[in-house]
């Protein structure tokens, strides 16, 4: 099961995705006033800044308005706190932006967002019981983190008739699927959607490759993935060349997958793995003297490629992003990353990549269409939509190739972020399907 970890956008996600995460793979340093260590047991309190809907003082407004209680797995301690606690941040900031405007409409009434935290703890044994704390707060509708480490709750939840959204998925064959009618997918677009992405940006924005070698964690997926690559590189022009470089997602030394990539005579390598795994890949490709093109159908900011391969090394390298310029955004997103900046500090706000807010800026709308907070009727609201607005812009609805359930995956449009020895660009937003 842990070898599975590693296919992660960096998924990645973007995870994937946090300022400051140090090369060695440690959580970042908690913004001031932030206490992510939780209390023993599977449940934790809100961490600090986050807080619910608090009751609308006599006389205000708000005073009709009603709470919509939402669920969140996931981890906020442990090795994969790293990842999660970034995504707890953002989405509190913008659930606070929904509370600050009175809450959000639906069917006409007006509502505040309570987010009920549970912690994981990083630890695959405590799912199931941090799944059921959920349940007993008697919610009906949980954001839960990377599928690799929430699959197993999929089927209580679905049992207990709650509908759970699933950030990303991470090329898993079998999840989500049929047997799984209440969860959805909508934070991220997962291996499908990045991986044809990715492919596209390498042709588009690197005009001199022709030839790409393939190099992952020996996770269990390679095939299914590798083959997803292979039909996106035919799409747009590449050859992929037939042979897979691996390597294990455990290993912080990376210089003979390294050499393997060189050796292998390829214009550029595509390439998948935890955050560390790619920084350490780029750092050793560059020091064995490769200016070659490192790509990667995941997320990373800017900041944390620095710092995990050094500056002199993080040019030619290329993954997906979510953020641009300011005016290139939408509103709820320069709202929600404004909020963050106040709450949470610049560090925080300058790594924030959105999946968390996403997942629920999209159950919301689909509510608001659906005009009812019933989750069946919801669910068929959303199964029914084709498109859908995103924090990152107009998305795109479907899935049913994919994962067996027509309506159940969200695509939302990507950039793509190009380190150059000059700085960082952004090719523009595209739509991604999820075919």
């Amino acid at each position: 099961m842990k070898k599975t970890i590693s296919m992660i956008i960096a998924f990645l996600l973007a995870v994937i995705m946090l300022a400051g995460l140090a090369a060695c793979g440690g959580q970042p340093a908690a913004p001031t006033g932030s206490s992510p260590e939780a209390p023993a047991g599977n449940q934790s309190p809100a961490p600090s800044g986050s807080s619910p809907a608090p009751p609308p003082a006599p006389g205000d407004p708000a005073g009709g308005t009603e709470t919509l209680r939402i669920g969140l797995l996931l981890n906020t301690t442990g090795w994969f706190a790293g990842n999660d606690l970034q995504g707890l941040y953002e989405v509190e900031a913008f659930a606070e932006v929904v509370n600050s405007q009175g809450g959000w409409d639906i069917g006409g009434t007006k509502y505040l967002i309570e987010l009920i935290v549970s912690d994981i703890q990083s630890d695959f044994g405590n799912v199931q019981a941090a799944a059921l704390y959920l349940i007993d707060q008697d919610v009906d509708y949980v954001l839960k983190t990377i599928d690799f480490f929430v699959a197993g709750a999929a089927e209580l939840f679905g049992r207990n008739g709650i509908m759970n959204i699933t950030m990303m998925t991470t090329g898993n064959p079998d999840y989500p699927g049929p047997d799984y009618p209440y969860t959805f997918i909508a934070g991220l677009n997962g291996s499908v959607g990045q991986l044809e992405y990715g492919m596209k940006n390498i042709a588009d924005n690197f005009p001199d490759v022709r030839t790409v070698i393939y190099s992952e964690n020996d996770n269990g997926n390679n095939q299914a993935t590798w083959d997803l690559a292979k039909a996106a590189a035919d799409k747009y022009g590449l050859e992929l060349l037939p042979n897979m470089i691996l390597y294990s997602g455990d290993t912080p030394d990376l210089s003979a997958a390294a050499l393997q990539i060189i050796n292998s005579g390829a214009d550029a390598v595509f390439t998948q793995g935890t955050p560390n795994n790619i920084g350490a890949k780029l750092k050793e490709i560059r020091n064995l003297g490769s200016d070659m093109p490192v790509s990667m159908p995941g997320l990373i900011s800017p900041a944390n490629i620095i710092a995990m391969a050094g500056e002199d090394a993080a040019y030619n390298y290329a993954n997906l992003f979510y953020s641009s310029a300011p005016e290139d955004n939408t509103e709820i997103f320069n709202l929600t990353v404004a909020k963050l900046r106040e709450m949470q500090g610049a560090d925080v706000a300058d790594a924030f990549l959105g999946p968390w807010p996403n997942m629920l800026y999209i159950l919301l709308n689909m509510m608001n269409t659906a005009g009812t907070t019933d989750v069946d009727t919801v669910m068929d609201t959303w199964r029914a939509q084709t498109r859908v607005d995103t924090i990152y812009g107009p998305g795109l609805v479907g899935g049913a190739l994919s994962y067996g359930m027509p309506g159940h995956a969200v695509g939302s449009p990507t950039a793509f972020m190009i380190m150059t020895k000059d700085g960082v660009r952004y090719a523009p937003r595209v739509e991604t399907p999820i075919p």
